[in-house]
């Protein structure tokens, strides 16, 4: 993975800038609840350093920064000049969440001074130490089938966002049931799952996550990985056609996933989306044979179509009176393609016209 320089000038001593490319930003909402601790606790913080308090603010802005940084990425930067983070409230009906805000320039830079040089001396701080610390607990603790993962594991782990851990967590996600803990210990740990994978990096995460869906069979564990993929902008063409191409429950989950968005786009998505929507009218033709049928009380034969369940409809019925499914075989009920083949050449035609 490329590494992406940041900083909060708008210049930098001894690399010279090749590429102005364009400003970017990030954008994280927060409940009004991270924030309102705060004041409930005001002796922490006048007893000494509020070390929660700084560790999740420290781990905010890291995460609108990481977010900055696959932006650059994607534009082919290798630089984030001028660096800056806010904190905006946003309220209305009844509801107040924090905005944290960050943004810059992706720029391309070169190294004039001395490309290969390296700092080799580092230095870490105790709580980095001791952190380290516990992820290599942890890590070996998760390799024997007693392992029993806590909120509290968890949470460092998550805090961490070690990417070792990424095929235990998603196996726990997975099985993670409300009915085995109570209502405040699930939702916690459902929003500690959701935060780790959201802040993995996407190559990892991508192929993580479609590669489960293209094996996995039960619609529980299936629903659970859609959740992660949509509710995180993980739209990845290379898996959706894997998925358009393979069996027709897994032709429908890509379907599911079409709805949903990337971070970004570029130029590249233009080629990308074409195909895909070439491939998606291959992926549901018409299962139905067209054929002739006398009328009840007529000799008369009528068109009709014969659906895969033998049953004959009228040939202008939508839906098959015995099983309820479309001539592709969807039920009404059911993601149609033609519904996501309007929105993905809506995308066209605004990608084309942007970019």
């Amino acid at each position: 993975m490329k590494k992406i320089l940041v900083t909060t000038t708008e210049t930098l001593q001894g690399w010279e800038i090749l590429n102005y490319i364009e400003p970017i930003y990030s954008n994280l909402m927060v409940g009004a609840n991270f924030f309102s601790d705060f004041g409930a606790s005001f002796t922490d913080i006048f007893g000494g350093r509020a070390t929660k308090y700084e560790k999740n603010i420290q781990m905010l802005n890291e995460k609108a920064v990481e977010i900055l940084k696959s932006k650059a990425r994607g534009l082919g930067a290798n630089c984030i000049l001028g660096l800056k983070v806010d904190v905006d409230e946003v309220s209305g009906k009844n509801m107040q969440m924090f905005m944290i805000t960050a943004w810059g320039t992706a720029v391309i830079v070169k190294n004039t001074v001395n490309p290969l040089q390296t700092n080799d001396s580092k230095e870490f701080d105790k709580d980095k130490i001791n952190e380290q610390a516990n992820i290599i607990r942890l890590a070996n603790a998760s390799l024997k089938d007693s392992f029993v993962l806590t909120i509290k594991d968890l949470q460092v782990i998550v805090d961490t966002c070690s990417i070792e851990f990424k095929d235990v967590l998603l196996a726990k996600y997975k099985k993670l049931d409300s009915a085995n803990l109570d209502t405040d210990s699930y939702k916690e740990a459902i929003k500690l799952y959701t935060d780790y994978f959201a802040a993995l990096p996407s190559e990892v995460s991508i192929p993580l996550l479609y590669n489960d869906l293209l094996t996995e069979t039960q619609e529980y564990y299936i629903k659970k990985v859609l959740d992660l993929i949509k509710n995180n902008d993980l739209l990845d063409y290379y898996f959706i056609d894997k998925l358009l191409n393979a069996d027709f429950s897994k032709r429908k989950l890509a379907l599911n996933i079409l709805q949903a968005d990337k971070p970004t786009y570029s130029v590249d998505d233009i080629v990308a989306l074409e195909k895909i929507i070439i491939s998606l009218k291959d992926a549901f033709p018409s299962k139905a044979t067209i054929g002739l049928k006398k009328g009840f009380l007529s000799s008369t034969e009528k068109e009709v179509w014969n659906c895969t369940c033998f049953t004959s409809n009228s040939i202008d019925a939508k839906y098959c009176s015995n099983c309820f499914k479309d001539q592709t075989g969807l039920k009404q009920d059911e993601l149609k393609p033609s519904d996501i083949d309007v929105l993905l050449n809506n995308k066209l035609a605004a990608l084309k016209t942007m970019l």
